[in-house]
């Protein structure tokens, strides 16, 4: 039996958030070859914005650097609630995803950060598997 598109943008979907879902355990197993395969190495531009830094990085050298630093500030995330997420695959080999949830990340510092964190990503689709190329998070501020 043929697949249908609907079983086709499914699948996309669930491979899409199952790279990001990979990503994110490279910062639990502080795993930095990983970290660094989950991103598109050929790609024209990349761009990656954690919340923790001013700036972002722009190239493969960069994330390898700042994921060797992650266990100098980072310990972990508890309490990991999914709020909500939207996915877009586009054409089968682009794609957009946005995740709020909740979640505690305990620093070296014994600091706690609680509270809601958003996440943008952008993925491509190269040599059948989905590779990150943009990915940026932020915390909601308080405005009062």
């Amino acid at each position: 039996m043929a697949s249908t598109s609907t079983e086709h943008v499914e699948t996309d979907e669930r491979d899409v958030l199952g790279a990001i879902r990979a990503f994110i355990r490279t910062f639990e197993n502080f795993d930095v070859d990983a970290m660094v395969a989950a991103w598109d190495d050929k790609a024209e531009q990349i761009v990656y914005q954690p919340e923790e830094r001013a700036a972002p990085m722009f190239s493969i050298a960069e994330i390898r650097e700042y994921a060797k630093t992650l266990p100098t500030f980072f310990v972990k995330a508890t309490d990991v609630s999914l709020i909500d997420k939207k996915v877009l695959v586009v054409g089968g080999a682009t794609a957009h995803v946005y995740i709020r949830l909740s979640c505690d990340i305990e620093l070296t510092s014994g600091r706690h950060i609680n509270g809601q964190l958003r996440q943008s990503f952008m993925l491509t689709k190269r040599d059948g598997a989905w590779r990150l190329v943009h990915y940026h998070e932020s915390r909601q501020s308080d405005f009062d």
